[in-house]
Protein backbone atom coordinates (compact mmCIF):
# COMPACT_ATOMS: atom_id res chain seq x y z
CA UNK A 1 0.00 0.00 0.00
CA UNK A 2 1.86 3.45 -1.22
CA UNK A 3 1.92 5.64 1.58
CA UNK A 4 -0.34 8.88 2.29
CA UNK A 5 0.89 11.99 0.04
CA UNK A 6 2.91 14.30 2.54
CA UNK A 7 1.58 18.44 1.99
CA UNK A 8 4.16 18.94 -0.12
CA UNK A 9 3.21 16.99 -3.01
CA UNK A 10 -0.42 18.19 -1.80
CA UNK A 11 0.22 21.75 -2.35
CA UNK A 12 -1.15 23.60 -5.29
CA UNK A 13 0.75 24.31 -8.59
CA UNK A 14 1.03 28.04 -9.36
CA UNK A 15 -0.70 29.46 -11.72
CA UNK A 16 0.99 30.15 -15.10
CA UNK A 17 0.13 34.15 -15.24
CA UNK A 18 -1.78 34.90 -18.52
CA UNK A 19 0.08 36.91 -21.64
CA UNK A 20 -1.04 40.10 -21.28
CA UNK A 21 0.41 42.63 -23.75
CA UNK A 22 2.75 45.51 -22.73
CA UNK A 23 0.89 48.79 -22.27
CA UNK A 24 1.89 51.45 -24.59
CA UNK A 25 2.60 54.86 -24.24
CA UNK A 26 0.00 57.23 -24.91
CA UNK A 27 0.71 57.81 -28.68
CA UNK A 28 0.28 61.58 -29.93
CA UNK A 29 -2.90 62.28 -32.42
CA UNK A 30 -1.87 62.12 -35.97
CA UNK A 31 -1.60 65.84 -37.40
CA UNK A 32 -3.06 66.71 -40.60
CA UNK A 33 -1.10 68.45 -42.56
CA UNK A 34 -4.17 69.93 -44.63
CA UNK A 35 -5.90 71.22 -41.02
CA UNK A 36 -2.59 72.85 -40.40
CA UNK A 37 -3.07 74.54 -43.59
CA UNK A 38 -5.77 76.44 -42.65
CA UNK A 39 -3.91 78.21 -39.65
CA UNK A 40 -1.76 79.75 -42.21
CA UNK A 41 -4.44 81.26 -44.38
CA UNK A 42 -4.88 84.66 -42.76
CA UNK A 43 -5.92 88.11 -44.42
CA UNK A 44 -3.13 89.64 -44.84
CA UNK A 45 -1.78 86.48 -46.95
CA UNK A 46 -4.90 86.40 -49.23
CA UNK A 47 -4.36 90.18 -49.95
CA UNK A 48 -1.19 89.71 -50.77
CA UNK A 49 -1.96 86.27 -53.03
CA UNK A 50 -4.63 88.86 -55.01
CA UNK A 51 -2.25 92.14 -55.14
CA UNK A 52 0.44 89.79 -56.33
CA UNK A 53 -1.28 88.27 -59.16
CA UNK A 54 -2.98 91.57 -60.19
CA UNK A 55 0.64 93.05 -60.49
CA UNK A 56 2.12 90.38 -61.86
CA UNK A 57 -0.64 90.63 -64.97
CA UNK A 58 0.14 93.86 -65.17
CA UNK A 59 3.82 94.67 -65.10
CA UNK A 60 4.53 91.34 -67.36
CA UNK A 61 2.93 92.68 -69.94
CA UNK A 62 1.88 96.29 -70.27
CA UNK A 63 5.33 97.69 -69.77
CA UNK A 64 7.06 96.71 -72.85
CA UNK A 65 4.18 97.82 -75.04
CA UNK A 66 3.98 100.91 -73.40
CA UNK A 67 7.42 102.09 -74.20
CA UNK A 68 7.06 100.68 -78.03
CA UNK A 69 6.47 104.33 -79.48
CA UNK A 70 10.06 105.61 -77.94
CA UNK A 71 11.81 102.24 -78.14
CA UNK A 72 9.98 99.61 -80.69
CA UNK A 73 8.51 96.53 -80.23
CA UNK A 74 12.16 94.59 -79.11
CA UNK A 75 14.30 96.79 -77.75
CA UNK A 76 11.73 97.08 -74.03
CA UNK A 77 11.72 93.19 -73.73
CA UNK A 78 15.40 92.41 -73.31
CA UNK A 79 16.16 90.84 -70.34
CA UNK A 80 12.88 92.48 -69.03
CA UNK A 81 11.28 89.65 -67.38
CA UNK A 82 14.91 88.43 -65.92
CA UNK A 83 15.49 92.06 -64.64
CA UNK A 84 12.17 91.42 -63.22
CA UNK A 85 12.36 88.94 -61.06
CA UNK A 86 15.84 89.69 -60.08
CA UNK A 87 13.97 92.73 -58.41
CA UNK A 88 11.54 90.26 -56.70
CA UNK A 89 14.60 88.24 -55.26
CA UNK A 90 15.91 91.52 -54.72
CA UNK A 91 12.76 92.34 -52.55
CA UNK A 92 12.26 89.24 -51.01
CA UNK A 93 16.44 89.34 -49.36
CA UNK A 94 15.76 92.73 -48.31
CA UNK A 95 12.31 91.93 -46.31
CA UNK A 96 14.21 89.16 -44.90
CA UNK A 97 17.08 91.27 -43.60
CA UNK A 98 14.82 93.76 -41.85
CA UNK A 99 12.80 90.90 -40.30
CA UNK A 100 16.18 89.05 -39.10
CA UNK A 101 17.40 92.08 -37.29
CA UNK A 102 13.69 93.14 -36.03
CA UNK A 103 11.84 90.41 -35.29
CA UNK A 104 10.47 90.05 -32.03
CA UNK A 105 8.18 87.01 -31.26
CA UNK A 106 5.99 89.20 -28.46
CA UNK A 107 4.70 91.75 -30.69
CA UNK A 108 1.91 90.15 -32.68
CA UNK A 109 1.39 90.82 -36.65
CA UNK A 110 0.71 94.18 -36.31
CA UNK A 111 3.93 95.85 -37.55
CA UNK A 112 4.17 93.20 -40.56
CA UNK A 113 0.57 94.24 -41.25
CA UNK A 114 1.89 97.81 -41.50
CA UNK A 115 4.56 96.87 -43.69
CA UNK A 116 2.50 94.83 -45.77
CA UNK A 117 0.25 97.24 -46.77
CA UNK A 118 2.99 100.07 -47.32
CA UNK A 119 4.62 97.88 -49.41
CA UNK A 120 1.15 96.79 -51.68
CA UNK A 121 0.17 100.90 -51.24
CA UNK A 122 3.80 101.77 -52.99
CA UNK A 123 3.31 99.48 -55.59
CA UNK A 124 -0.16 100.73 -56.67
CA UNK A 125 1.24 104.23 -56.76
CA UNK A 126 4.02 103.64 -58.92
CA UNK A 127 1.50 101.69 -61.15
CA UNK A 128 -0.92 104.33 -61.31
CA UNK A 129 1.82 107.52 -61.82
CA UNK A 130 4.07 105.70 -64.49
CA UNK A 131 1.75 107.12 -67.22
CA UNK A 132 2.55 110.21 -66.34
CA UNK A 133 6.44 110.11 -67.49
CA UNK A 134 5.59 109.53 -71.55
CA UNK A 135 7.17 112.55 -72.34
CA UNK A 136 10.25 112.33 -69.38
CA UNK A 137 10.86 109.06 -71.53
CA UNK A 138 11.26 111.29 -74.67
CA UNK A 139 13.90 113.05 -73.25
CA UNK A 140 15.95 110.69 -71.91
CA UNK A 141 15.95 108.29 -74.73
CA UNK A 142 18.07 110.44 -77.27
CA UNK A 143 20.70 110.83 -74.07
CA UNK A 144 20.69 106.79 -73.25
CA UNK A 145 20.28 105.27 -76.45
CA UNK A 146 18.04 102.85 -77.54
CA UNK A 147 19.26 99.86 -75.36
CA UNK A 148 19.56 101.28 -71.98
CA UNK A 149 16.78 104.02 -72.29
CA UNK A 150 14.23 101.41 -72.06
CA UNK A 151 16.07 99.33 -69.09
CA UNK A 152 17.20 102.90 -67.26
CA UNK A 153 13.00 103.77 -67.52
CA UNK A 154 12.04 100.04 -65.96
CA UNK A 155 14.61 101.08 -63.34
CA UNK A 156 12.72 104.01 -62.24
CA UNK A 157 9.18 102.59 -62.12
CA UNK A 158 8.42 98.78 -62.90
CA UNK A 159 11.81 97.43 -61.20
CA UNK A 160 10.66 99.11 -57.90
CA UNK A 161 7.36 97.94 -57.97
CA UNK A 162 8.63 94.52 -58.31
CA UNK A 163 10.83 95.59 -55.58
CA UNK A 164 8.05 96.26 -53.49
CA UNK A 165 6.05 93.40 -54.67
CA UNK A 166 9.14 91.05 -53.06
CA UNK A 167 8.94 92.83 -49.73
CA UNK A 168 4.62 92.37 -49.30
CA UNK A 169 5.19 88.57 -50.29
CA UNK A 170 8.19 87.91 -47.72
CA UNK A 171 6.62 89.95 -45.07
CA UNK A 172 3.37 88.13 -45.68
CA UNK A 173 4.95 84.44 -45.09
CA UNK A 174 6.89 85.37 -41.61
CA UNK A 175 5.21 83.74 -38.84
CA UNK A 176 2.83 85.19 -36.63
CA UNK A 177 2.61 84.82 -33.08
CA UNK A 178 -0.21 82.26 -32.75
CA UNK A 179 1.43 80.33 -35.62
CA UNK A 180 4.62 79.08 -33.48
CA UNK A 181 3.25 75.21 -33.70
CA UNK A 182 3.21 74.77 -37.10
CA UNK A 183 5.57 72.42 -38.51
CA UNK A 184 8.66 73.18 -41.21
CA UNK A 185 6.95 70.59 -43.87
CA UNK A 186 3.56 72.61 -43.44
CA UNK A 187 5.02 76.00 -43.97
CA UNK A 188 6.65 74.50 -47.14
CA UNK A 189 3.86 73.15 -48.24
CA UNK A 190 1.56 76.22 -48.15
CA UNK A 191 4.93 78.30 -49.74
CA UNK A 192 4.41 75.93 -52.93
CA UNK A 193 0.71 76.69 -52.39
CA UNK A 194 0.92 80.30 -52.52
CA UNK A 195 3.21 80.35 -55.44
CA UNK A 196 1.21 78.14 -57.60
CA UNK A 197 -1.86 80.21 -56.88
CA UNK A 198 -0.06 83.44 -58.26
CA UNK A 199 1.20 81.72 -60.98
CA UNK A 200 -2.22 80.31 -61.72
CA UNK A 201 -4.38 83.82 -61.42
CA UNK A 202 -1.60 85.40 -62.90
CA UNK A 203 -1.74 83.53 -66.26
CA UNK A 204 -5.76 83.38 -65.61
CA UNK A 205 -5.41 87.69 -65.79
CA UNK A 206 -2.38 87.52 -68.61
CA UNK A 207 -4.53 85.63 -71.16
CA UNK A 208 -7.66 88.19 -70.20
CA UNK A 209 -5.08 91.39 -70.24
CA UNK A 210 -3.57 89.88 -73.62
CA UNK A 211 -6.84 89.83 -75.26
CA UNK A 212 -7.29 93.46 -74.59
CA UNK A 213 -6.32 94.83 -77.92
CA UNK A 214 -4.92 98.66 -76.94
CA UNK A 215 -5.16 100.79 -73.73
CA UNK A 216 -1.99 100.03 -72.19
CA UNK A 217 -2.08 103.77 -70.33
CA UNK A 218 -5.50 102.51 -68.87
CA UNK A 219 -4.22 98.93 -68.24
CA UNK A 220 -1.41 100.45 -65.98
CA UNK A 221 -3.18 102.77 -63.81
CA UNK A 222 -6.02 100.26 -64.03
CA UNK A 223 -4.05 97.94 -61.79
CA UNK A 224 -2.86 100.44 -59.62
CA UNK A 225 -6.86 101.27 -58.74
CA UNK A 226 -7.38 97.48 -58.42
CA UNK A 227 -4.24 97.03 -56.39
CA UNK A 228 -5.15 100.03 -54.43
CA UNK A 229 -8.58 99.09 -53.54
CA UNK A 230 -7.81 95.60 -52.17
CA UNK A 231 -5.62 96.90 -49.83
CA UNK A 232 -8.11 99.28 -48.64
CA UNK A 233 -10.78 96.30 -48.28
CA UNK A 234 -7.76 94.97 -46.17
CA UNK A 235 -7.22 97.82 -44.28
CA UNK A 236 -10.64 98.19 -43.14
CA UNK A 237 -11.26 94.35 -42.54
CA UNK A 238 -8.37 94.81 -40.36
CA UNK A 239 -10.13 97.12 -37.98
CA UNK A 240 -13.37 95.20 -37.82
CA UNK A 241 -14.52 93.09 -35.06
CA UNK A 242 -13.73 89.19 -35.82
CA UNK A 243 -14.23 85.41 -34.59
CA UNK A 244 -11.72 83.79 -33.02
CA UNK A 245 -11.13 80.52 -32.04
CA UNK A 246 -12.74 77.31 -32.32
CA UNK A 247 -15.54 78.48 -30.39
CA UNK A 248 -16.78 80.73 -33.18
CA UNK A 249 -17.24 83.53 -30.47
CA UNK A 250 -17.08 86.94 -31.11
CA UNK A 251 -14.25 88.81 -29.55
CA UNK A 252 -15.59 91.42 -27.21
CA UNK A 253 -14.70 94.98 -28.51
CA UNK A 254 -15.09 97.86 -26.70
CA UNK A 255 -17.27 100.96 -28.28
CA UNK A 256 -14.31 103.33 -26.96
CA UNK A 257 -10.91 100.90 -28.63
CA UNK A 258 -9.02 102.32 -30.66
CA UNK A 259 -7.93 99.60 -33.06
CA UNK A 260 -11.66 99.46 -34.28
CA UNK A 261 -12.44 101.77 -37.72
CA UNK A 262 -15.79 103.33 -35.92
CA UNK A 263 -13.93 104.73 -32.71
CA UNK A 264 -10.71 105.94 -35.12
CA UNK A 265 -10.81 109.95 -35.82
CA UNK A 266 -10.81 111.21 -38.58
CA UNK A 267 -7.52 112.58 -39.40
CA UNK A 268 -6.17 109.13 -38.63
CA UNK A 269 -8.45 107.32 -41.32
CA UNK A 270 -7.73 110.40 -43.66
CA UNK A 271 -3.88 109.33 -42.89
CA UNK A 272 -4.70 105.57 -43.04
CA UNK A 273 -6.39 105.83 -46.16
CA UNK A 274 -4.15 109.09 -48.18
CA UNK A 275 -2.55 106.45 -50.81
CA UNK A 276 -5.49 105.22 -51.79
CA UNK A 277 -6.71 109.43 -52.41
CA UNK A 278 -3.54 110.03 -54.32
CA UNK A 279 -3.48 106.77 -56.63
CA UNK A 280 -7.18 107.80 -57.57
CA UNK A 281 -6.28 111.83 -58.21
CA UNK A 282 -3.36 110.28 -60.56
CA UNK A 283 -5.48 107.86 -62.23
CA UNK A 284 -8.36 110.96 -63.00
CA UNK A 285 -5.26 113.77 -64.00
CA UNK A 286 -3.87 110.78 -66.83
CA UNK A 287 -7.39 110.17 -67.63
CA UNK A 288 -7.89 113.41 -68.66
CA UNK A 289 -4.83 115.47 -68.99
CA UNK A 290 -2.21 113.04 -70.69
CA UNK A 291 -2.85 112.46 -74.05
CA UNK A 292 -1.02 109.10 -74.44
CA UNK A 293 -3.96 108.13 -72.36
CA UNK A 294 -6.68 109.12 -74.65
CA UNK A 295 -8.68 107.40 -76.99
CA UNK A 296 -9.11 109.23 -79.53
CA UNK A 297 -7.13 112.22 -81.04
CA UNK A 298 -6.73 115.66 -79.44
CA UNK A 299 -5.13 118.78 -80.17
CA UNK A 300 -1.82 118.03 -78.32
CA UNK A 301 -1.28 115.10 -80.62
CA UNK A 302 -0.86 117.66 -83.51
CA UNK A 303 1.26 120.38 -82.52
CA UNK A 304 2.11 123.28 -85.13
CA UNK A 305 5.55 123.19 -85.00
CA UNK A 306 6.06 119.38 -85.93
CA UNK A 307 6.39 118.66 -89.16
CA UNK A 308 3.96 115.59 -89.06
CA UNK A 309 0.18 115.51 -88.69
CA UNK A 310 -1.44 112.35 -87.34
CA UNK A 311 -5.04 111.94 -88.86
CA UNK A 312 -6.13 108.61 -87.17
CA UNK A 313 -4.36 106.05 -84.69
CA UNK A 314 -5.55 102.87 -82.75
CA UNK A 315 -3.16 100.48 -80.23
CA UNK A 316 -2.93 96.93 -80.95
CA UNK A 317 -1.57 94.09 -79.18
CA UNK A 318 1.92 95.05 -81.48
CA UNK A 319 1.84 98.86 -80.62
CA UNK A 320 0.45 101.60 -82.08
CA UNK A 321 -1.24 101.48 -85.68
CA UNK A 322 -1.65 105.22 -87.02
CA UNK A 323 -1.92 107.20 -90.07
CA UNK A 324 0.72 109.94 -90.30
CA UNK A 325 1.50 112.18 -92.88
CA UNK A 326 4.40 113.92 -93.49
CA UNK A 327 3.21 117.77 -95.08
CA UNK A 328 5.24 119.88 -97.78
CA UNK A 329 8.25 121.55 -97.66
CA UNK A 330 8.33 118.01 -96.97
CA UNK A 331 8.26 114.31 -98.83
CA UNK A 332 4.31 114.86 -98.80
CA UNK A 333 3.82 111.53 -98.07
CA UNK A 334 0.67 109.79 -95.77
CA UNK A 335 2.17 106.66 -94.40
CA UNK A 336 0.59 103.64 -92.49
CA UNK A 337 2.73 102.76 -89.68
CA UNK A 338 2.64 99.78 -86.83
CA UNK A 339 4.80 101.26 -83.81
CA UNK A 340 8.10 101.96 -86.13
CA UNK A 341 7.27 99.44 -88.99
CA UNK A 342 5.71 100.96 -92.54
CA UNK A 343 3.15 99.28 -93.81
CA UNK A 344 2.11 101.19 -96.61
CA UNK A 345 2.56 104.77 -97.43
CA UNK A 346 1.72 106.95 -100.65
CA UNK A 347 2.93 109.97 -102.59
CA UNK A 348 0.00 112.72 -102.06
CA UNK A 349 0.86 114.46 -105.44
CA UNK A 350 0.93 110.99 -107.84
CA UNK A 351 -0.16 109.22 -105.10
CA UNK A 352 1.98 106.38 -106.22
CA UNK A 353 3.42 103.76 -103.59
CA UNK A 354 6.13 105.17 -101.52
CA UNK A 355 7.84 101.42 -101.87
CA UNK A 356 8.94 102.06 -105.12
CA UNK A 357 11.88 104.00 -103.01
CA UNK A 358 12.76 101.10 -101.43
CA UNK A 359 12.14 98.73 -104.77
CA UNK A 360 14.88 100.77 -106.81
CA UNK A 361 17.77 100.91 -104.21
CA UNK A 362 16.72 97.27 -103.35
CA UNK A 363 16.82 96.09 -107.17
CA UNK A 364 20.17 97.59 -108.02
CA UNK A 365 22.06 95.67 -104.90
CA UNK A 366 19.95 92.52 -106.09
CA UNK A 367 21.00 92.71 -109.75
CA UNK A 368 23.84 89.89 -110.30
CA UNK A 369 27.15 91.23 -111.91
CA UNK A 370 28.73 89.03 -114.17
CA UNK A 371 31.93 87.84 -113.91
CA UNK A 372 33.62 87.21 -117.04
CA UNK A 373 32.53 90.34 -119.68
CA UNK A 374 34.70 92.84 -121.46
CA UNK A 375 35.75 96.22 -120.95
CA UNK A 376 32.47 97.39 -123.05
CA UNK A 377 29.69 95.14 -121.30
CA UNK A 378 31.26 96.18 -117.76
CA UNK A 379 30.58 100.11 -118.90
CA UNK A 380 27.09 99.23 -118.90
CA UNK A 381 26.39 97.98 -115.45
Amino acid sequence: MPPPPSSATLRPRPKRPLDVPPISPPTQPRRDIFAEVTVLVTLSRATTLVATSIAFATLLLVPPRYLEPVYGNVLPSLNFQHNFFCAIFVGALSGALIWFFTKDPQRGSSPIDFFLYVCLDLCALLLAISPSTYAQMFTFSSQWGPIWGSTVTQFALVYPAAFFLGLANFFAYTPRSNEVNVRLQTRVFYLIMHINLILLFTNTLWTFTRDITGHSCQQLFGAGLLISAVVALFKALLRTPRRQGRENKPKPIQSNDPSMIMSTPLWKLAFLFFPQFITILTAIFNHQSNPQCATSLTPRHNLASSPYRILARTESITGWISVVEELPPGRNIRLLRAGHSILGGIFRATGDSVFGAFYFMEAVRLVERKRNVGVGERALQ
